[in-house]
């Protein structure tokens, strides 16, 4: 085969044998994962370790128009998809639109990177729109970034020409918008398309931005972040599901109201002091022989701001020096109190 054809070949089966590894090991506990084929294919590929050189797109892309896949190799350095932040001396005082930033496939085609260092996202995006999945293998983490999800991109229409019959045909493609990674469907006709996440040994963080995919959604990583913002048509392998965990906390809860019982000052001795309690009786119910005048009288539209409630000792609510008391209520005042009666 020519060098050319045997380069893409080469490609292909490289990024084949990572995407076997992380739809096998994605599925497994953390701990039971072996990526081992993963990094012999990658020293296959890349033997020198002195590999040095990083991947900034800064503040351009990387896409295919017209069909064809995007490897991106870096096997020395990160992949950085652009500017956290554009000041204005960089877009010249007009920024560019969404569509001019960042690593896309428009009409078919697949993105493959491997990078010994971190994939940064930012406020840009790495997506397929016309079917295509997305592999990627870093040794440390994959981030997806802080873009708006609102960021609008418009695809351009394909124009084919049949030269059997002199005719050229336009194929328009749907909107599609948002940052971080994805595979999205700007057409019916368009094939699902996977998002597989492969970081052995760091994170996979869906950020602000999200992760989401027309197909399956395969992330093989330490931990991930986010999970939250994860969508998927098809099935998710390797994420996490957001659960509550009640037992931990009532357990919390009890624990804190133990803490504040036993920071509470003790109570008794000689730190006691009198309370003063202001008691307002707004009725004690009718009878049937109560008239009409009388039930006036309980009423709160006929009390005044200084009227005063009779007190009945035989009430549910009896007031402590109202009245005459029993030699048994006496034995609870102090001296003084007795005194002042």
């Amino acid at each position: 085969m020519p060098e050319v054809k045997q380069r893409e070949l080469i490609r292909q089966v490289f990024f084949q044998e990572l995407t076997l590894v992380g739809q096998r090991e994605a599925p497994k506990a953390v701990g039971d994962r072996n990526y081992n084929d993963g990094y012999d294919a990658i020293a296959t590929l890349f033997p020198n370790q002195s590999y040095a050189g990083n991947l900034n797109l800064v503040y351009s892309q990387i896409k295919t128009a017209q069909g064809g896949a995007v490897d991106l190799l870096v096997p020395g350095g990160k992949i950085d998809a652009g500017l956290t932040f554009v000041t204005p001396d960089i877009s010249g005082g007009v920024p560019k639109l969404p569509g001019l930033l960042g690593v896309m496939t428009l009409w078919g085609g697949d993105i493959n990177t491997f990078s010994s260092g971190s994939v940064l996202v930012n406020q840009n995006r790495v997506k397929t729109f016309g079917g295509g999945n997305i592999v990627m293998w870093s040794n440390t983490d994959i981030d997806a970034g802080k873009g708006a999800k609102t960021a609008l991109i418009a695809p351009k229409p394909e124009v084919t020409y049949d030269p059997s019959t002199g005719t050229f045909t336009t194929k328009l493609s749907g909107d599609a918008a948002g940052s971080g990674i994805g595979t999205v469907k700007t057409r019916p006709d368009v094939p699902a398309g996977d998002v597989i996440l492969i970081a052995p040994q760091g994170v996979v963080d869906a950020g602000d931005a999200g992760i989401q995919s027309s197909g399956n959604v395969i992330i093989a990583a330490q931990s991930i972040r986010n999970a939250d913002n994860i969508q998927a048509t098809g099935a998710q392998i390797g994420v996490p599901t957001s659960t509550v965990d009640i037992g931990a906390l009532t357990s919390a809860s009890n624990v804190g109201a133990a803490t504040q019982q036993a920071a509470a000052p003790a109570q008794g001795g000689g730190n006691d002091r009198p309370s003063v309690i202001i008691v307002e009786v707004l009725g004690y119910g009718g009878s049937q022989d109560s008239d009409d005048e009388s039930i006036k009288r309980r009423t709160p539209e006929t009390r005044t701001e200084n009227a005063v409630p009779v007190y009945n000792p035989r009430g549910p609510v009896r007031i402590l020096g109202v009245g005459p008391l029993t030699d048994e209520e006496k034995q609870s005042l102090s001296e003084d109190e007795r005194q002042r009666l």
